[in-house]
């Protein structure tokens, strides 16, 4: 006989569902990316978390086609970018900005490098960073992740 298919993973009930996702698919390039750069994964998550809303997936103005598009990524401001994968949009980020966040060692200068070069329209846009950077630390303790 053939052997029975494994049980599904059981949802943490501490975490919601939304988190659970997100740091299920991010979690991973999060990581290669803070590797790459020699920085915080914690940051790369941040930066994810407050540009997709959590919802790396299906980040987007409709919210119903998958982009793959983590970073919130858009063509000059304009419209968003659509990937084939997760990763692909993290290779894409890594080649364009990646750069800017070498070596940062605190989400302040984590947000310092990168505002100019990634969103200088937004004056509020550091300080949210620093809000969703507290969050995603919440987040994974409460995730256990």
């Amino acid at each position: 006989p053939l052997p029975s298919p494994a049980p599904p993973t059981p949802s943490n009930p501490n975490c919601p569902q939304q988190y659970q996702n997100f740091f299920k698919l991010m979690l991973p390039i999060a990581n290669s990316l803070a590797t790459t750069w020699n920085t915080n994964a914690n940051f790369i998550l941040a930066l994810s978390a407050y540009e997709s809303g959590w919802d790396p997936v299906y980040s987007g103005p409709s919210h119903t086609t998958p982009i793959n598009n983590p970073f919130g990524l858009t063509s000059g401001g304009g419209p968003d970018l659509t990937f084939p994968s997760l990763q692909a949009a993290a290779n894409y980020w890594s080649g364009n900005d990646g750069r800017y966040i070498q070596g940062t060692q605190t989400i302040g200068a984590f947000a310092n490098a990168i505002q100019p070069h990634y969103n200088s329209k937004n004056p509020a846009w550091k300080a949210t960073l620093l809000k969703v950077y507290n969050s995603v630390l919440g987040r994974r303790k409460q995730c256990g992740d």
